[in-house]
């Protein structure tokens, strides 16, 4: 496993997992991106970091039935770190969910639809590239998933 640690274009990284997860959406999801400029660098497993994308992603498709969209947005975060977020107007978290997203081997998907690891394996190398991960319900529109990831040091 590639455990080096560089800095990482996470706008790329997402343009390419978009594409991997092209044959989820087509013709029935539209994504939306959210992108500032000037967004800092993050150092980084550029694999690890598209593991992260990979299951974000996959499941806000899957969490959309029918018709919908996805939002990915990139912006600084209030602590001049990199603030990623996956938004989808699918049904949303249930409330008996909500506080068990994490654990491993919890799904809430269908039996044999899931194995109860992927925001596990996301919220492990969140934390291990000294991140956060939270979500919640939007109003009125699915679920978010916020990841925030430590700026990279200034050069000296």
């Amino acid at each position: 496993v590639d455990a080096v640690r560089r800095p990482v274009d996470l706008l790329a990284q997402v343009e390419t997992t978009l594409t991997l997860i092209t044959p989820l959406v087509r013709d029935r999801i539209t994504i939306r991106r959210a992108v500032a400029a000037d967004l800092p660098t993050v150092i980084g497993n550029p694999g690890h970091l598209g593991q992260v994308l990979m299951n974000l992603l996959t499941n806000a498709a899957q969490a959309v039935s029918g018709d919908g969209w996805i939002e990915i947005g990139l912006a600084a975060s209030a602590d001049g770190g990199l603030r990623l977020w996956v938004a989808d107007s699918g049904a949303g978290i249930a409330d008996d969910a909500m506080g068990r997203l994490s654990e491993p081997f919890f799904t809430t998907k269908e039996v044999g639809k899931g194995t109860g690891l992927g925001l596990w394996i996301t919220d492990t190398i969140v934390r291990a590239h000294g991140g956060t991960m939270a979500w919640r319900n939007r109003a009125g529109a699915g679920a978010e998933f916020e990841i925030v990831l430590p700026a990279a040091p200034a050069a000296p």
